[in-house]
């Protein structure tokens, strides 16, 4: 586990999060990201309705509704705080996450919900999360003659719930669960790891995919090379699970394509422009020079065209990734050829560490371009490297539009979470 080295913000008492499932299962998931510490209720859904079996593939659709909005701010948000993208807005909220100057007492990445400006992140997590674990509970009760897809249904929970901790553990400073005392995000990601374990017993071939390359990015986090490896290697060629997005709702919109494209709010860094191999323009990650923005100073708009509308899918978990993990763990030739194959697939010339350098960066070098823009992963490689010989710098001093960068670099526990709980001193 390569976190030791995180800077962590904020102090006080950390209070609960947990919430009823009748307030975050309203109306299939429509009301998920809304605040959970302020829930106004659009509607009304007696008790009992929950106790029905009839509702089982409603409680695991909600969860994942839910999931997929946080999931969309946590890629988003996460890439603007890297060193992905600049901000390119005068609105102070972009210039926030930009400059990463994220406090614990950061209204915007603690209480906001899923549509709107920034990228509220605590929120819409802790909602999807208690959302998949309560479906879990309440299908596991429930008579397994009433649910014929009972284990499908639970795994599917269970793989979701794994994917919540990861943004959990990933990217937060320290967490706190229901209540419960403060946790380190190695403590978060073994959380993620046991969920991650169930929906391996039980789920469709598409979701034992999708854990399979969840628990291994977890074991990577973790330290766990021989369980990573195990894990990515049954992971088969082609294989990609999304996340979902639409333009039917902005809750549902791309941010992507809505925050950095449509609103020019984010450019890409400097750092992911024009990139090549050997001289050969690398496809993977394509971006086009949009205009001269008119920031104090003016600021050149590079767009990224991942994403080209509001309903772009949001990769989740790939083959992709599954083989850059290997990669990672096994280093040497096992490496050098997955590498190679990735550029033969990209229509790039080949790796030869013999004249190229490092195999370790260049893996970490591949990560950021197959893994562009996808969920979290650059700023989980910043952190997991921090104060290592292959540290990826965070970008500081004055920034480009001449203001100063935060010192963040996790997510700490919002003070506004940190009230009322007696298991935290």
């Amino acid at each position: 586990m390569k976190y030791g080295n995180r800077r962590k913000q904020g102090k006080g008492e950390v209070g609960t999060l947990t919430t009823a499932a009748s307030l975050v299962l309203m109306l299939g998931g429509l009301t998920g990201c809304d605040d959970l510490l302020e829930v106004e209720l659009p509607g009304v859904v007696d008790e009992s309705a929950l106790e029905d079996p009839a509702i089982s593939g409603l409680l695991v659709n909600s969860a994942i509704a839910d999931f997929e909005c946080a999931y969309n701010n946590y890629t988003f948000g996460s890439s603007a705080f890297s060193d992905e993208m600049w901000h390119s807005s005068g609105a102070q909220i972009d210039r926030e996450w930009g400059g990463r100057i994220i406090d614990a007492n950061h209204q915007n990445m603690a209480q906001a919900p899923c549509q709107g400006t920034g990228f509220g992140q605590y929120t819409p997590i802790q909602t999807a999360r208690t959302e998949a674990e309560d479906a879990i509970r309440r299908i596991t009760e429930f008579p397994d003659a009433d649910v014929p897809n009972k284990a499908s249904l639970i795994a599917t929970a269970h793989a979701y719930a794994g994917y919540n901790y990861v943004m959990l553990g990933e990217a937060f400073c320290e967490m706190a669960v229901d209540g419960g005392s403060l946790l380190t995000p190695e403590q978060v990601l073994r959380m993620a790891e046991e969920h991650f374990t169930q929906a391996l017993s039980g789920g469709t071939t598409e979701i034992v995919n999708m854990a399979r390359v969840g628990r291994a990015r977890v074991r990577l986090d973790l330290g766990d090379g021989p369980g990573a490896l195990s894990d990515a290697q049954a992971v088969p060629e082609g294989f990609m699970k999304v996340a979902s997005r639409g333009d039917d709702h902005p809750r549902r919109y791309n941010k992507g394509y809505d925050r950095y494209t449509r609103a020019t709010a984010f450019t890409v860094s400097p750092r992911f422009r024009d990139l090549e191999w050997k001289g050969v323009a690398d496809p993977r990650v394509a971006v086009e020079f949009t205009a001269v923005l008119p920031t104090a100073p003016p600021l050149d708009h590079f767009k990224q065209t991942k994403y080209t509308s509001l309903g772009s899918p949001i990769p989740l978990a790939t083959w992709e990734e599954a083989q850059l993990i290997i990669a990672e763990v096994s280093g040497g030739q096992t490496a050098v050829d997955i590498i190679n194959a990735l550029h033969a697939r990209a229509g790039l010339p080949p790796f030869d560490p013999a004249t190229d350098g490092d195999i370790l960066a260049q893996v970490l070098q591949e990560r950021s371009r197959e893994l562009f823009l996808e969920g979290g992963h650059r700023l989980n490689d910043h952190l997991r490297y921090m104060g290592t010989p292959h540290e990826i710098p965070f970008f500081t001093g004055v920034d480009h539009l001449g203001r100063q960068y935060g010192n963040a670099t996790c997510w700490p526990l919002p003070n506004v979470e940190r009230h009322g709980n007696p298991n935290i001193p």
